[in-house]
């Protein structure tokens, strides 16, 4: 008799957030994706998504997200946005805010899940909002991108930490 296949869960998991899930989460999630492969780590062992909590679901990056993450060896041309959902929350260990009001908020609406909830800038020891370059030129999206990759590179040994609680 055969063996039932279970669905692997992966054991590190982490949920980028920010407002439309068109600019800044993406970049996140692309540039930590790309960073864990450049880490060698396994992309199978990670679970890594964004979302938006105001997000149209289907859209697509801004113009300048996708410059600027090609402008970084990344490809954003297919990400479509989506809204933070109690599931995503679930099956997040941590969660990444852009802002400070992005971490409040979703912690009045998923007040069980409010202490895996974390605003990116404090994986680094700070608390500082990575503003939204919607509308901005390419320079302003970049800015935003470098800023996002010294979080990374200044919170790496925390971001690990909290992705798996175990």
């Amino acid at each position: 008799m055969p063996v039932p296949q279970t669905k692997h869960k992966p054991k590190n998991s982490i949920l980028f957030v920010c407002t439309a899930n068109q600019c800044r989460s993406p970049m996140a999630e692309a540039l930590f994706k790309k960073l864990l492969i450049s880490k060698r780590n396994d992309l199978n062992n990670w679970q890594v998504e964004s979302a938006g909590i105001y997000a149209m679901p289907n859209y697509p990056a801004t113009t300048n997200a996708i410059l600027a993450m090609k402008a970084f060896g990344v490809d954003l041309s297919s990400h479509r946005s989506q809204y933070v959902t109690e599931k995503l929350m679930q099956s997040s260990n941590l969660i990444l805010t852009m802002e400070s009001t992005h971490q409040h908020t979703l912690q009045q609406l998923f007040p069980s899940f409010a202490q895996k909830v974390y605003m990116l800038s404090e994986m680094a020891g700070t608390r500082i909002d990575i503003e939204d370059p919607i509308g901005s030129p390419l320079q302003e999206y970049m800015k935003t991108a470098n800023k996002i990759k010294g979080y990374f590179r200044q919170g790496w040994k925390k971001i690990l930490q909290l992705s798996n609680p175990q």
